[in-house]
């Protein structure tokens, strides 16, 4: 889907980084991670696919 449209917010520099992390962690940008959590999906990592591919 085409990103016509761009959404600011105010947040602490705390919030921000536990964000960016969580969306680092799912390997998505923080836009794309923020908008599937706005719009209620459901985000799973597997944090040991790595082990399990070995």
């Amino acid at each position: 889907m085409k990103k016509d449209i761009k959404f600011s917010t105010r947040m602490a520099s705390a919030d921000r980084e536990k964000i960016r992390a969580l969306a680092a962690k799912a390997h998505m940008s923080m836009s794309d991670y923020v908008t599937a959590c706005c719009l209620g999906k459901r985000i799973v990592v597997i944090d040991e696919q790595k082990e399990l591919l070995r």
